[in-house]
């Protein structure tokens, strides 16, 4: 996750402060002069020039940074939610990809794949896709994406069952399985992946600590 734009505003208050220390540092032995020949009226003007300017700095980097600090803790609340859900879904996802490549495969092993995926399905649970988005390279939208592939995978085994003939797969029904294989690994590299960022996210809050799974 990167705050870049965060960084920058920190950068540029920090060289605001810095000009106004550097200008009171360097024009402070005119301040004794001045006081010498009254002119302190000038300085108070020359003062508050800059502290005006300061004021109007900070009244727009101030609320940016806050908005910033609010998606930052918004994007880890969101990984924080989905992650363990991330970690526990990846083996039945690959026990089902490791089953596809059983040459043994028959209709009631097909009926078994759905219902070991539908389990997956439907307890992929609500999670706020924008707050993930906030991680970078639209993590929300991907894992969303990833997870509308099952859908499609329990129709090409369904396809793949009402195939069989015999109780036995028929070269159509194979290549649904294929078609299912080759849909259900990239939703386990998306899974992995983002899994995998929102741990790293996810790790400062105490209540994650614990336990975590496995992503390896």
């Amino acid at each position: 996750m990167t705050y870049g734009k965060e960084w920058r505003l920190g950068l540029v208050c920090g060289l605001i402060a810095g000009a106004v220390a550097g200008w009171i540092g360097t024009t402070m032995a005119g301040w004794v002069i001045a006081s010498e020949t009254k002119n302190w009226w000038d300085i108070a003007t020359a003062i508050g020039t800059v502290g005006a300017t300061v004021a109007a700095a900070a009244g727009v980097l101030l609320p940016q940074l806050a908005a910033l600090r609010d998606k930052r803790q918004r994007a880890v609340h969101a990984a924080a939610s989905i992650y363990l859900y991330l970690g526990l879904s990846q083996k039945p996802i690959t026990t089902i990809i490791s089953r596809l490549s059983n040459t043994a495969l028959t209709r009631k092993s097909i009926e078994v794949l759905i219902k070991d995926l539908k389990i997956v399905a439907d307890s992929f649970p609500t999670f706020d896709t924008a707050g993930l988005d906030l991680l970078g390279d639209e993590c929300g939208a991907r894992l969303k994406a990833a997870f509308g592939i099952l859908d499609l995978v329990l129709i090409l085994f369904r396809a793949a069952h009402e195939e069989c003939e015999d109780n036995q797969l028929t070269d159509m029904s194979r290549e649904r399985l294929r078609q299912a294989g080759a849909q259900l690994a990239i939703v386990f590299a998306t899974v992995s992946e983002i899994g995998d960022r929102c741990r790293k996210v996810a790790a400062p809050l105490e209540q994650f600590k614990q336990e975590r799974p496995s992503y390896s």
